[in-house]
This record gives C-alpha cells, sequence and structure tokens, in this order.
C-alpha cells in the first residue's frame, strides 16, 4: 500500500510547485509591468522638467538678448549723440549723462559677455547643462547697477523738470530711430533699473 502513496504525493507535491511556480512568474510579470510603468513615469516626469527648463533657458537667452540690444540702443542712439552735442540745453545734463554713459558700457559689456556664455550653453544643451554660474559672476558686477541708480535719479530729475523746454524735447526727440520703436531716452533709460536682478 505504502509504494502507492508516494507516487500519489509526489504528483501532488510536483503540481504544488507547478502552481508555485505560475504564481512566482505571474508575480514577476506584474512586477515588470508595474516597474515598467514607473520608469514610463518617471521619463516623463523627467521629460517635462527637461522641456520646462528647455524653455526657460530659452527665454532668459532671448531676454538677455533684447536687454544687450536695448542697451546698444541706449548707448549708441542716444548717450553717445548728447555726449557729443554741446548745446546750452545740455549743460546741466551733460556731465550726468557721460558719467552714466561710462556705467551703461560696464553693463552693457558684461552683459555681452552673459549673453555669448548662455548662448554657448544653449548650443550644447543637455539634461545636465547648468546656467546658475554664470550669473554667479555677476556678483562683482552689481556695483555698477548700484552706481547707475545713484546717477540715474538725478538725470531723470532733471528730465521731468525740464518737460516744457520745447528745445531740449525736440533734441531728444530728434534722436529717435525706427530701431527705438517709439521708445525715447527715459524709456530706455529705466531699462537697467528693471533688470537688477
Amino acid at each position: 500500500a505504502m509504494p502507492d502513496k508516494q507516487p500519489k504525493s509526489r504528483i501532488a507535491s510536483k503540481q504544488k510547485k507547478g502552481e508555485v511556480d505560475e504564481k512566482v512568474a505571474a508575480c514577476i510579470i506584474i512586477q515588470s509591468v508595474y516597474r515598467r510603468r514607473q520608469a514610463q513615469q518617471q521619463m516623463a516626469q523627467m521629460k517635462k522638467i527637461f522641456d520646462k527648463k528647455t524653455n526657460i533657458a530659452n527665454e532668459l537667452l532671448e531676454t538677455e538678448r533684447t536687454y544687450v540690444n536695448n542697451l546698444q540702443l541706449l548707448t549708441n542712439v542716444f548717450l553717445a549723440p548728447l555726449e557729443a552735442v554741446s548745446i546750452t540745453i545740455l549743460k546741466e545734463l551733460h556731465s550726468g549723462l557721460h558719467l552714466l554713459a561710462s556705467i551703461v558700457k560696464v553693463i552693457l559689456s558684461y552683459h555681452v559677455i552673459i549673453l555669448g556664455k548662455i548662448q554657448e550653453r544653449i548650443d550644447s544643451w543637455s539634461v545636465h547643462t547648468k546656467l546658475g554660474d554664470i550669473f554667479m559672476e555677476m556678483s562683482s558686477y552689481l556695483k555698477a547697477y548700484t552706481q547707475y541708480v545713484t546717477h540715474y535719479q538725478p538725470i531723470v530729475r532733471i528730465l521731468r523738470s525740464r518737460k516744457d523746454d520745447t528745445e531740449l524735447q525736440k533734441t531728444l526727440n530728434d534722436l529717435i530711430s525706427p530701431e527705438c520703436r517709439g521708445k525715447g531716452l527715459k524709456d530706455f533709460l529705466i531699462m537697467p533699473i528693471q533688470r537688477i536682478p
């Protein structure tokens, strides 16, 4: 009687082992599907973050390019010509404008460098690209912005007090070129104030 029982228990044991193997295989498949889904979600999240970072970097590049262009307009269209004019209506403005022009040149030269560095980084853009270190270098140039603010306010006060001076207003309006898009000296003078980090 004994020999008959052993094969049945072996068969039952093999059936149970087969069921266990099937259950293990099913668990492995479920885990695999779950992990694949998690990996897909993580990749989608990383792509979303990368796309957002890329958009921010491109926007930063464009705003920096616009700012540099505006500083160049301020320098070339307004400040340089006003420094060259030595008519009596500009005497009280002349020294202030000269000082402001020299500060704008420092700010402009720095932002041309920043623009170039941002462009370089974006040209070789990857998941690991960072821009923050470019702006960390800016701390030494903040002094130029402080000086700009100090010398900006007296000039704006003079311009405000002379807003009814038709000769001065005509001189300032004659400087406005098409690339200024209708903006005048005061519009460009405030741009560094608005850009202070």
